[in-house]
């Protein structure tokens, strides 16, 4: 392999040059007009325009103010001619939060940022905020992570954008990449890499989950003996080890092929993998399948569900069942509320140009190897 280049962000994935703003005067004249009209004392703080949302923030002098504000929600969702808008009260002010898509978040937004670009983890784009915030995720932080919802493109967007984030960010060396599930979606386009293993066949996937029980087991020992406690210490104190990343694009699929089998391998490595280096990411457009797995994963990643059952495997509570199409719930490890982003879209011409730019790297002989099956890539039990 040559030395090992990273491709620009902005030459693989696109971005904002700049974004978008809407006249607010009209709306705030007429806000102040209200408070007129009703003997409302109340001073409009700030207008915040995001990506998904405009947020309008309210302090009202008394408790009086507030009230009559809060009674006057159909006045107001008149002004912004918007039936969802939202209105609450939080900390003794008042918000109004006007759903306008402002701008379509894309990719190389959420990477294109100072988060990403110095992590020396694992960085996992997450979103970006009514703030235009950036959210990132390091699995050598938090190892694994759930991801789940009936976002159709959506959650095949979302695993791109996982799969695209570790790849802009972790060298061949560092990391061995498994792929199970993705039949067509393009993610059999990641095959080309050497370090990319796509398995579309849920029995072979599950046989991997095993494997990785026996791997796990083989590395503690290897750190024990080396007087390491994780991967962490033995890569500075003795040798460099690969972090091994396991993505489940559909965890329905393998559950079918053998739910016990499964669960177990699962709850297992969520418990003890993360110091051995190894991590999972797991999705599904059903939710209700990670009820038996929910609390190993502390990481949540939430798209638009079906249902608040749904929900509350996903967040312990209800919401996203109301989602807008593009948003997900976030919810870091140790959080007690999960935060609204809008998550980052890739197109399949990018997924393209990322896995061309990352393939120049290589020789052609170590592209196209003889056609090993992801069997010859497992691990020895010895």
């Amino acid at each position: 392999m040559k030395q090992f280049v990273f491709p620009r962000i902005r030459e693989v994935l696109r971005t904002h040059l700049k974004w978008t703003h809407r006249n607010l005067k009209p709306y705030t004249d007429e806000i102040r007009i209200i408070f007129q009209e009703n003997q409302i004392e109340a001073q409009l703080v700030s207008q915040v325009q995001g990506p998904f949302m405009t947020r309008f923030e309210i302090l009202p002098a008394n408790a009086g103010s507030a009230s009559r504000i809060l009674q006057l929600r159909s006045t107001f969702r008149m002004v912004f001619r918007r039936s969802d808008l939202q209105i609450f009260r939080r900390d003794g002010r008042i918000y109004f939060d006007v759903p306008w898509q402002n701008d379509r978040i894309y990719l190389g937004d959420n990477l294109y940022c100072r988060e990403f670009v110095e992590c020396r983890g694992i960085p996992i784009a997450m979103g970006m905020d009514l703030y235009r915030n950036r959210f990132i995720n390091d699995l050598t932080d938090c190892p694994h992570l759930l991801t789940g919802g009936s976002g159709g493109s959506t959650r095949i967007d979302l695993l791109h954008g996982i799969m695209i984030s570790v790849l802009l960010s972790c060298r061949p060396d560092d990391i061995e990449i498994y792929l199970l599930g993705g039949r067509g979606q393009d993610f059999g386009r990641y095959r080309r890499l050497p370090y990319c293993h796509v398995e579309n066949d849920p029995g072979t996937g599950l046989a991997l989950l095993d494997e990785l029980t026996f791997e796990m087991e083989k590395r503690r020992r290897m750190f024990a003996a080396a007087g390491c406690d994780n991967i962490y210490e033995y890569c500075d104190r003795v040798e460099n080890t690969k972090h091994l990343l396991v993505l489940v694009t559909e965890l329905e699929d393998l559950m079918d092929e053998g739910r016990r089998t499964c669960e177990n391998a699962l709850r297992r490595l969520a418990a003890e993998a993360g110091p051995c280096g190894i991590h999972l990411v797991l999705s599904s457009e059903r939710p209700v399948i990670f009820r038996s797995l929910a609390d190993e994963f502390p990481a949540r990643l939430c798209l638009k569900v079906d249902n608040a059952a749904d929900s509350l495997v996903m967040l312990d509570r209800r919401g996203a069942e109301s989602l807008r199409r593009g948003l997900v719930y976030y919810r870091p490890a140790g959080a007690a509320d999960p935060v609204l982003l809008q998550y980052g879209s890739v197109t399949s011409s990018e997924v393209r140009r990322v896995v061309a730019a990352l393939s120049a790297n290589f020789t052609e002989a170590e592209l196209l190897p003889e056609d090993p099956s992801l069997w010859d890539m497992l691990f020895s039990r010895a």
